[in-house]
C-alpha cells in the first residue's frame, strides 16, 4: 500500500498503522521512524510535503542507514521508494528514491541466491516494470537508471544478465540505457537501433514486460514530433515482435489496434504503421503436421532407452501440434476478423490511413494452411475492392498500389483471385 496510496490522509493513516505495528515488534522501530520521516507533511501548509524532513531521512538512510539491514526490514522501504521514484515534479525526492533502490540492488549483488534476490524478483523488478509504463519521461528515465544499475551488478539473475550487452562494456555513447532518453534525438535513435539488433537474444517475457512498453512510448506520445525517432521506434517494435511468444504478440497487435481505433489525429497513422510492422514480423507456424517415425520392433526389444526417447519426442510433437492449432484458431477467428473489421470501416476521410493494414493482413494470411488461406485472401481482396469505389483519386491509387503489393506477397498461385475485380 505504501507504493499505491497517493492521498495525504491515506498515507498518514498507513504510517500510523505501521508505527503501531512497530510497538509490538522492536526490530521495526527504526524502520517505522524512517517511514514516518519519508512521509512527513508540512504542519503549516495542507497537502504539502515536508521536504526538509523527507530529504534528511533519505540522506541518512542512503549514506549509512541501509548497511546491515535485514531483507525483511527493507520491504516497507522498497515500497515507499517505488512510490517516490514516480514523483514527476520533485527531482530531489525522485533521485533520492532512486539512490535508495540502488542501495538495495547492491545488497542483492553481494548476496546472490538469498532472500534479497527473491525480494528483487518478486517486488522490486515488478515495481520497476510498472514504473517504465509511466506517462512521464522523467520518471521512466529514473526507473531505467535503477534497472541499468541492476543489470550491471546482478550476475546471478538471468533476466538481468542477458541484458548486459546493452551496457556496451562501459561505452557511454553506445550504452542503450544512457542513450534511449538522451537529450539528443540522434542518440535515442541509435539506442533503439541497438536494441532492435540485440532483440533476438532477449527472452520474450523480458521484451514484453520491459522493452515493448518503453519503446512504445515514443510512438504513443503526442509530444514526440521527430519523425525519424518515431520511425525507428516502429521498426524496433516490429523486430522485437518477431521474438515474442504468441500471447504477448497477439496482445501487442490488439493494443495498438485499439489505440488506432481511438482515432487520435496526431497518432492514428503511427498506430497503424506499428500494427503493420508487428504483422510483418508474424513468425508462428500453423497447420504443419509433424510426422513421427514409429520405432522398429527390434530396437524397442533390445533397449528401453530408444522407446523412452521416441515417447518423449512424440509427446513434444503433440504439444507443439496443439500449440499450433490454438494459434491457428486464434488467428482465423479473432486476429484476422478484427483487422478486417477495422479495414472495412465506412469512413472515407480515414480510408487512406487504414489501407496499409491490408499488407499486414496478407502477410499473416500466408502463414495459414492452404484451406484457410484462400478464403482469407478473398475476403481481403473484396474489402479492398469496396474501397476502390471511393470518390477520392488518392485513395483509389493507394488501394491499387496496395493490391499490387499483396499480389506479390501471395504469389502467382493466388493471382486468379484478382481476375474477378
Amino acid at each position: 500500500m505504501f507504493q499505491s496510496l497517493r492521498t495525504r490522509s491515506g498515507r498518514v493513516a498507513l504510517v500510523e498503522v505501521f508505527s503501531q505495528l512497530a510497538s509490538f515488534h522492536e526490530t521495526l522501530v527504526p524502520i517505522a521512524h524512517i517511514v514516518t520521516e519519508l512521509n512527513a507533511y508540512s504542519i503549516k501548509r495542507m497537502e504539502e510535503p515536508n521536504f526538509e524532513r523527507r530529504l534528511t531521512a533519505f540522506s541518512l538512510f542512503n549514506e549509512e542507514g541501509y548497511k546491515s539491514l535485514a531483507c525483511e526490514l527493507w520491504l516497507p522501504l522498497i515500497y515507499n521508494m517505488l512510490f517516490f521514484i514516480q514523483d514527476p515534479e520533485e527531482l530531489s525526492i525522485r533521485s533520492s528514491a532512486s539512490l535508495g533502490l540502488k542501495r538495495f540492488v547492491e545488497e542483492v549483488a553481494s548476496k546472490p541466491s538469498s532472500d534479497f534476490e527473491k525480494s528483487f524478483t518478486k517486488i522490486l523488478y515488478p515495481g520497476l516494470r510498472y514504473g517504465l509504463r509511466s506517462k512521464f519521461e522523467l520518471v521512466r528515465t529514473e526507473v531505467l537508471g535503477v534497472l541499468a544499475y541492476a543489470v550491471a551488478r546482478c550476475d546471478s539473475i538471468t533476466s538481468l544478465s542477458q541484458l548486459r550487452p546493452l551496457l556496451a562494456d562501459g561505452d557511454d555513447e553506445a550504452n542503450f540505457f544512457l542513450n534511449v532518453y538522451h537529450i539528443q534525438t540522434h542518440r535515442r535513435t541509435r539506442a533503439l537501433r541497438r536494441l532492435a539488433d540485440f532483440a533476438e537474444n532477449i527472452r520474450s517475457a523480458t521484451l514484453s514486460d520491459l522493452f515493448m512498453p518503453l519503446v512504445g512510448q515514443f510512438v504513443e506520445s503526442v509530444a514526440t514530433t521527430d519523425h525519424l525517432l518515431v520511425n525507428e521506434a516502429i521498426i524496433t517494435l516490429g523486430r522485437m515482435a518477431a521474438q515474442l511468444a504468441w500471447g504477448s504478440y497477439n496482445a501487442a497487435v490488439q493494443y495498438y489496434l485499439r489505440l488506432a481505433r481511438e482515432r487520435v489525429p496526431t497518432t492514428e497513422k503511427a498506430m497503424i504503421r506499428t500494427v503493420v510492422s508487428i504483422l510483418d514480423n508474424f513468425h508462428f507456424k500453423m497447420g504443419e503436421s509433424v510426422e513421427i517415425d514409429k520405432p522398429e520392433a527390434e530396437e524397442t526389444a533390445d533397449s528401453n532407452e530408444p522407446l523412452d526417447t521416441e515417447v518423449e519426442v512424440k509427446a513434444n510433437a503433440q504439444r507443439e501440434a496443439k500449440k499450433m492449432a490454438r494459434i491457428e484458431e486464434a488467428v482465423t477467428t479473432r486476429l484476422l476478423p478484427s483487422l478486417l473489421q477495422y479495414l472495412e470501416k465506412r469512413d472515407e476521410a480515414e480510408e487512406a490511413i487504414r489501407i496499409p493494414i491490408a499488407i499486414g493482413i496478407a502477410r499473416v494470411t500466408m502463414h495459414l494452411p492452404e484451406t484457410y488461406r484462400s478464403p482469407q485472401i478473398s475476403k481481403l481482396i473484396i474489402a479492398l475492392s469496396q474501397i476502390l469505389r471511393s470518390k477520392s483519386q488518392d485513395v483509389r491509387d493507394l488501394t491499387r498500389e496496395t493490391l499490387c503489393k499483396i499480389a506479390i506477397i501471395v504469389g502467382p498461385e493466388s493471382l486468379y483471385m484478382f481476375s474477378h475485380m
